[in-house]
């Protein structure tokens, strides 16, 4: 599955008790490092219903690299009937730099 500048494969779901989890492989399809935002998404389609979010972010995917990734999700969600994976490129935060002022 391509989204934009990542190709998703290998995707499997797995829930025991209240632990949800998606593992699979993202490969970078450009010739660039990039760094990846994963979100996942639990609904029940049926009732229009979001149940659940997890977001991870995976640094540093060499061009045409690929890596192993695992996205989970804590509670009982036992009306889940769809799962989502959103892919986006991960700019970091801007760093702040404090400025310190001298004591006289």
């Amino acid at each position: 599955m391509k989204q934009g500048n990542y190709e998703l494969k290998d995707l499997k779901i797995s829930s025991s008790g209240s632990l949800n989890k998606v593992t699979g492989k993202i490969t970078n399809t450009t010739n660039n490092t990039r760094s990846a935002e994963l979100k996942l998404l639990m609904s029940n389609a049926t009732k229009a219903q979001l149940l659940g979010t997890s977001t991870i972010v995976i640094e540093n995917i060499a061009g045409n690299d690929t890596k192993d990734f695992e996205i989970s999700l804590v509670g009982s969600y036992s009306d889940i009937d769809t799962y989502e994976i959103r892919v986006n490129d991960y700019v970091a935060p801007a760093t702040q730099e404090v400025l310190t002022q001298p004591t006289e």
